[in-house]
């Protein structure tokens, strides 16, 4: 006889709300000292001994664990777990391989052929080459049609510097010339803007600072050196009190 629709399912007693008990043996001493021989032994061997390791610290961990009264186990085979390894490790280094020697080369181990085969990664592939491309080209001419630079000759004199700097002793820099004036307010706000670059692109950046007065008594030298002291300006700034460089 078929169940009434509208009677309740009926549960066999402690089916619902039954409690298990689970219960963790381990010690805290017990887990260093597997933790410690662990750790040697994976760095005396250059990292091989890292899978029997893991193997050992999960059987710890899954031995250690009760759960209503019956204890847990971890059945994984270091062998096999060294192997994969190895094999994804040989598969990325000929993957690199690949690409040092060609582009071809790199397309053939990500395509359908390849070990390292799919279409999501063959179109990384693409992108990578393509990228490459470019950025090879943007070495070479970055800029193609861009004015040359003007010389910096005409400056009544060099500060915080050995003495006359020419652009192309800088070739293969980023030269920032910074057009100010110890008078100008807008121009010293700019300064810890330039000394953050300064210090964050040391290697690829030179700032120099031209020095263009607009009143005659910003003109002098001496002053700019003052200047330069007050506001800890460290790089080089050229007097430009003709405004010979500023007009080029």
């Amino acid at each position: 006889m078929e169940p009434a629709l509208n009677q309740p399912a009926s549960f066999s007693e402690g089916a619902v709300g039954s409690r298990v008990r689970l219960r963790f043996h381990g010690r805290g001493e017990e887990y260093f000292g597997i933790w410690i021989v662990n750790l040697l032994l994976s760095i005396l061997t250059l990292g091989i001994y890292s899978a029997w390791a893991k193997v050992r610290r999960l059987k710890y961990f899954h031995g250690a664990t009760e759960l209503d009264g019956a204890r847990c186990d971890y059945h994984a085979d270091p062998v096999q777990i060294l192997k994969g390894r190895l094999i994804g490790l040989g598969l990325f280094t000929l993957y690199n391989v690949a690409w040092d020697f060609s582009l071809i080369g790199g397309v053939l181990m990500l395509g359908r052929g390849g070990p390292l085969g799919n279409n999501s990664l063959l179109a990384q592939a693409a992108d990578k080459g393509s990228s490459k491309k470019k950025k090879k080209q943007a070495i070479e001419n970055p800029f193609p049609d861009r004015p040359q630079a003007p010389s910096l000759d005409g400056g009544v004199a060099w500060l915080n510097t050995g003495g006359e700097i020419n652009l192309k002793d800088l070739r293969g820099k980023v030269v920032v010339l910074d057009f100010w004036t110890y008078c100008c307010i807008n121009c010293m706000h700019v300064l810890p803007d330039l000394e953050f670059l300064e210090k964050k692109y040391a290697k690829e950046l030179v700032v120099i600072g031209v020095h263009s007065a607009k009143f005659d008594n910003e003109k002098d030298t001496e002053a700019i050196r003052r200047a330069i002291l007050r506001y800890e300006i460290e790089h080089p700034v050229i007097n430009d009190a003709n405004m010979t460089v500023w007009r080029k």
